[in-house]
C-alpha cells in the first residue's frame, strides 16, 4: 500500500472541497440583493384589481347560452378519454 499516494489524494480532495466552498461564497456575494419593494408594489397592484372580472363573467354567460359551446370536437375528445379510462 502506498501511504504517500493515499495521503496526497486526500490532501488534493480537501483542497478541492475548500476551493468549491470559496467559489460558492464568492458567487453568493456577487448575486444581487432581492428588492422586496417590487414584490410589495406587485402585491398592492393585485389588491387594486377586482376579485371578479366582469368582462370574463359576461363572456362565460355568453358561452353557456350558446348551443355550440363546448365545441363538438372537444366533447368527442373528452368522451374518448373517459371511455379509455373506464374500460
Amino acid at each position: 500500500m502506498d501511504v504517500a499516494r493515499i495521503n496526497a489524494a486526500g490532501a488534493a480532495k480537501s483542497a478541492a472541497l475548500e476551493t468549491a466552498k470559496g467559489t460558492r461564497a464568492q458567487t453568493a456575494a456577487q448575486e444581487p440583493m432581492v428588492d422586496f419593494n417590487q414584490s410589495n408594489q406587485l402585491r398592492e397592484l393585485a389588491k387594486s384589481e377586482p376579485e371578479v372580472r366582469a368582462d370574463r363573467v359576461a363572456r362565460a354567460r355568453e358561452l353557456i347560452q350558446s348551443a355550440e359551446y363546448p365545441p363538438r370536437n372537444l366533447m368527442d375528445q373528452v368522451a374518448g378519454l373517459l371511455a379509455r379510462k373506464l374500460s
